[in-house]
């Protein structure tokens, strides 16, 4: 297999590479530094207030089930109640 083009592209990858070369300290030099602004912290009371309309659901629910035949005769709590 012959190379007949390969001295032209080794020389212009070689070309390309050394193109950047030292750019990158001249780059960093020429930047300035950002202006940053500073404020000093203000001190004040904080009220833990907030009000929404809507509707809550529980996240987690529980549904009980009989493991045993039969009818349900008499229910103990109602619904809400802690159990």
């Amino acid at each position: 297999m012959k190379f007949r083009n390969a001295a032209p592209v080794a020389a212009m990858l070689m070309a390309a590479s050394l193109a950047g070369c030292g750019q990158g300290q001249q780059q960093t030099a020429a930047q300035s530094l950002p202006a940053v602004t500073v404020a000093k912290p203000a001190q004040r009371s904080v009220v833990d207030l907030d009000e929404y309309a809507g509707r809550f659901v529980a996240v987690n629910t529980v549904d009980i089930r009989s493991r045993l035949s039969g009818y349900l005769s008499e229910i103990h709590f109602t619904d809400g109640q802690m159990v």
